[in-house]
């Protein structure tokens, strides 16, 4: 009984030896891109839905810009690997979440509406260059004004601007790092003034109108 025992105990020791080292064996797996998520994405940039004609990039101010989008939206990460997108329809809010591959290479989820964000893969990142002052960028450059490529504002190097259906006199003025003031100066002397925010590449701006409201998404035009 004693001989069968011990045999017995020699069995398992082995089984149990052999399990570890298989165990030790196996390689972990990759955890791709680790730390907190949203330290991780800011100013990342992602093929809307699998299409490299529409980047999603997440901004550092907590924006999300997407070319299609006309209303003010934002992020949060709200889990390890998820996070919620609020697009702000004037009194409504509607919110996307996104859910992360393990690697963070790409991320699938739900619409605003409703229905399925199919797989959107990370797009390389944008090599930037030591920017100029923003009024040596500024001047002489053309943009499709909310996103319209039928109404282009021009930016004139006297410090004026133009725009198709804009009638009056109108000036602009860096206010800060990426930020401009554009001032309207109405026949009886009132001036109006509406202020844009530059995206971190400028490569395209935001901001609040003459009378308040929405100036939504204005990219850069060739």
């Amino acid at each position: 009984m004693r001989t069968y025992r011990s045999v017995l105990v020699c069995i398992l020791m082995a089984i149990s030896a052999a399990s570890c080292a298989q165990a030790e064996a196996i390689p972990p797996v990759a955890g791709g891109n680790s730390g907190p998520l949203d330290e991780f994405l800011v100013g990342t940039r992602w093929f809307w839905e699998g299409s490299k004609d529409h980047v999603l990039e997440f901004g550092k101010d907590g924006k999300v810009d997407l070319d299609y989008w006309k209303l003010p939206t934002d992020w949060k990460a709200t889990g390890p690997n998820q996070v919620s997108i609020t697009m702000h329809f004037g009194n409504e809010d509607k919110t996307a979440v996104i859910d992360f591959a393990e690697d963070r290479s790409s991320f699938s989820g739900t619409q605003f509406r409703g229905g399925v964000i199919s797989l959107t893969p990370r797009a390389p990142d944008r090599v930037v260059g030591e920017k100029k002052p923003l009024v040596e960028f500024f001047a002489g450059t053309k943009w499709y004004w909310e996103g319209s490529k039928q109404h282009v504002l021009e930016i004139r190097k006297g410090g004026s601007l133009h725009l198709d259906y804009w009638t009056l006199p109108t000036v602009w003025k860096v206010t800060g790092p990426e930020q401009v003031s554009f001032t309207m100066h109405f026949k009886n002397g009132e001036t109006k003034t509406a202020v844009v925010d530059f995206n971190e590449d400028r490569s395209a701006f935001s901001g609040v109108q003459f009378r308040g409201g929405v100036i939504s998404r204005t990219p850069r035009a060739p």
